[in-house]
């Protein structure tokens, strides 16, 4: 009977243990995937380990994020909403939630998301940000210009200073635009959209062999934010 009962013990020792390997090659394989862009391999492992590990809001989230990236919204909207059920205090969650609302053109919607991350991280430097694009594209200026500085005041960051450069141009406040390009140049020079941004800002205050310059500059560069940069 002893040896029954070892037999048995050490069958499910085995079984144990290939599903953890199995979980953990998963994984690895859909964070290579996501590394490389590759979404739908990456969105392949992502479900296979969530079968396993449905509690994986790391995997929930990246999964989200490469849903996105293909235009699925719904798809990652559930991902998203699901990441909230586990923690509903999951400010990377709520951020991306409500930005993906912003890319459905849900932009107050959105706002509620992104006010409801600050009560829990009143720093967080991308909620700002994202708040921003919001209020911009429900032409609120003033409070997406509002939003900008707070994210810049938190982190200087190229990207930002674009969306704030950006701003003010439809304010037509051009010099102001300018200052914001030449900042985000300042800390990215090698930003595509800050030397577009800085050449229509130089067009409008008739600079026009500066303009030029800058939109030549532009074509030559590539855009170079990636997938991975939004999973922390």
């Amino acid at each position: 009977m002893r040896t029954g009962v070892y037999s048995i013990f050490f069958l499910l020792l085995v079984f144990v243990t290939a599903n953890a390997q199995q979980d953990s090659s998963y994984y690895l394989k859909a964070k290579q995937a996501f590394k490389q862009e590759n979404c739908k391999e990456a969105i392949e492992n992502f479900t296979k380990d969530l079968a396993l590990n449905p509690k994986r809001t790391v995997s929930l989230y990246a999964r989200a994020l490469c849903y996105r990236q293909l235009g699925k919204l719904d798809k990652s909207v559930e991902d998203l909403q699901a990441i909230l059920k586990l923690d509903s205090a999951n400010v990377d969650a709520m951020n991306a939630l409500g930005d993906t609302y912003r890319l459905r053109n849900e932009n107050k919607k959105a706002i509620q998301l992104f006010d409801r991350a600050l009560v829990f991280d009143s720093n967080a430097r991308e909620v700002y940000n994202n708040r921003g694009l919001a209020y911009e594209a429900l032409k609120d200026y003033a409070e997406a210009e509002k939003n900008y500085i707070q994210a810049n005041n938190f982190s200087p960051d190229a990207d930002c200073y674009v969306n704030l450069g950006r701003t003010y141009l439809k304010m037509k406040q051009y010099e102001k635009a300018l200052q914001a390009a030449n900042r985000a140049i300042e800390l990215n020079g090698e930003s595509k959209d800050a030397y577009t941004l800085r050449s229509m800002a130089y067009l409008e205050l008739d600079e026009f062999d500066k303009s030029d310059e800058d939109a030549k500059k532009a074509k030559s560069l590539k855009q170079t934010k990636k997938l991975c940069d939004e999973c922390h």
